[in-house]
């Protein structure tokens, strides 16, 4: 995860991340540390340095953007929030991509034409 945030960082000027993604990548790594014991190291290491991104907060606002992307997009409610946070991150910011590796919002993303930081890749 530690080379996922450097990566990411490098990669554009402005990173952000919503609190959402650390709470979906936390229990992405719980279920999978279950069939997997070695990656609780992985989940105990999980933690993103201040000076690699920029941590954004959802607002009410992107409740009601993420309702209205999950029914045109078919994402997921999750998703649709990371995507919401990441739209209102752009309008301040500019230049951004959003970090996942989630194929449907991956999909999404570029039906929207949102620039991805795909880390599985």
């Amino acid at each position: 995860m530690e080379e996922f945030a450097t990566h990411a960082a490098s990669a554009t000027p402005n990173a952000a991340v919503s609190s959402l993604t650390l709470l979906e990548a936390r229990g992405v790594l719980a279920r999978l540390s279950r069939s997997f014991p070695e990656l609780n190291a992985a989940l105990s290491m999980l933690e993103i340095d201040e000076g690699d991104f920029e941590l954004w907060e959802p607002r009410s606002e992107d409740w009601y953007r993420a309702m209205t992307l999950a029914a045109r997009q078919g994402l997921r409610g999750s998703d649709a929030l990371q995507l919401a946070v990441y739209v209102r991150a752009k309008e301040k910011h500019g230049d951004l991509m959003l970090a996942t590796s989630d194929t449907e919002l991956i999909r999404a993303c570029t039906e929207i034409s949102v620039p991805v930081l795909n880390p599985g890749l």
